[in-house]
């Protein structure tokens, strides 16, 4: 009995943790992790979350971005940035 209500705490331990990290292991968009997060902090720091805005910020500033940055948002999105 014990042995089955530890392996049902570990489970959903196990699930709560895969949860709260977004569940696809890859970095956020902009986020810690991200090889656009330097250039979302310098160009875009101030621009909220949500409807595309902080794409619409990175492609704005896309003269201006690192390499890594552009070409991840060309791998995300499909667009060739300059």
């Amino acid at each position: 009995m014990y042995r089955l209500i530890f392996l049902c705490f570990v489970t959903l331990m196990g699930v709560s943790v895969y949860a709260q990290s977004g569940g696809s292991g890859k970095p956020k968009m902009g986020g810690p992790g991200s090889p656009c997060f330097e250039d979302r902090q310098k160009y875009c720091k101030d621009i909220p979350k949500g409807q595309g805005r902080i794409r619409d910020c990175l492609m704005e500033n896309s003269d201006k971005l690192s390499p890594a940055c552009k070409e991840h948002l060309e791998k995300r999105w499909g667009q060739k940035k300059s």
